[in-house]
């Protein structure tokens, strides 16, 4: 799972409107308010007194300094385009003030907020899983590197007997010695020869035995 397309479809506009981060909690206990942790620590969020026995947060708008959350509220029902509790009442298709938002993007981007815990924490199992595949991936290639150069090496050596050989019979042939007629002395070299080709052959038959195991468990893992 990575981050869902909702979630990155709305956090580009909201990241450029909001207040810029980082951000931290400020103030005193008769004043608690949400501000930037650098420059003047300039206020995100702060609260104020509504009615006797109630608060509503504030928000910064540029221009107008710290605006209640009241003045920017938005509704469930009616005018969709209708924000703030004033403008509620005086529009009578708002005949409920069950709140949907609160226009700000400092606001929409606290919302947002667990949504971008889980799905970064989703990301990063992600981004763990696809390590152990690619770590997975980096040894059985490794594996079969070693497997190549094995079988490499047994080919140079077969090489190097047929040359051997080669090199061997053409210079007794050509030269004619007398032992090339006899047989016993050349039985003695071609035995040799074909008991390292066959120590050869074994060593690569073994090689190319064990490949396609390697590639096959790899395939199905």
């Amino acid at each position: 799972m990575t981050l869902s397309d909702d979630t990155l479809a709305r956090l580009p506009g909201l990241l450029s409107e909001a207040t810029p981060g980082p951000w931290e909690w400020g103030g005193y206990p008769s004043d608690l308010r949400l501000q930037t942790s650098y420059g003047g620590k300039r206020f995100v969020m702060t609260f104020a007194r509504k009615g006797m026995n109630g608060a509503q947060p504030r928000f910064q708008i540029k221009g107008r300094g710290m605006v209640g959350a009241s003045d920017l509220l938005q509704f469930q029902v009616g005018d969709p385009s209708v924000v703030g509790e004033k403008a509620a009442e005086a529009d009578p298709t708002v005949y409920r003030r069950d709140v949907r938002g609160v226009a700000h993007a400092d606001a929409r981007l606290i919302a947002l907020a667990p949504d971008l815990a889980r799905d970064l924490l989703a990301a990063r199992a992600e981004v763990e899983r696809l390590r152990g595949q690619l770590a997975d991936a980096l040894e059985a290639e490794r594996l079969e590197a070693g497997e190549r150069e094995a079988r490499g090496a047994v080919i140079e050596r077969l090489k190097g007997i047929v040359a051997a050989a080669r090199t061997f019979i053409e210079t007794e042939m050509t030269a004619g010695k007398a032992r090339c007629r006899g047989p016993r002395p050349m039985q003695e070299v071609l035995d040799r020869l074909d008991g390292e080709a066959q120590v050869a052959f074994e060593d690569l038959r073994a090689a190319l035995a064990d490949a396609p195991a390697g590639r096959e468990g790899a395939s199905h893992g």
